[in-house]
């Protein structure tokens, strides 16, 4: 397929969004923190308590929603473009 490079990114950048979206979504469902409540916490009481969360909320936060967000951006290129 033949897009305008500009259109390309969008495309990109829109899914990746709407996929931030739904897993914030599905984060608020699960009881895991996002990056509003890491960036809160943060502001209220530093970086490093903020660090001092459970496993899962950054297993979440630094591992898995970043992975799943890179994924979506590829399969969204690699099928769309």
């Amino acid at each position: 397929m033949n897009i305008h490079p500009v259109l390309q990114i969008f495309m990109v950048g829109a899914a990746i969004l709407a996929g931030a979206i739904i897993l914030n979504l599905l984060a608020g469902l699960i009881g895991v923190a996002t990056w509003y409540t890491f960036a809160a916490d943060m502001q209220y009481s530093g970086f490093f308590h903020a660090l001092r969360k459970q496993g899962l909320n950054l297993l979440w936060l630094f591992v898995i929603y970043p992975l799943l967000l890179g994924l979506i951006g590829y399969y969204t290129a690699k099928v769309f473009l």
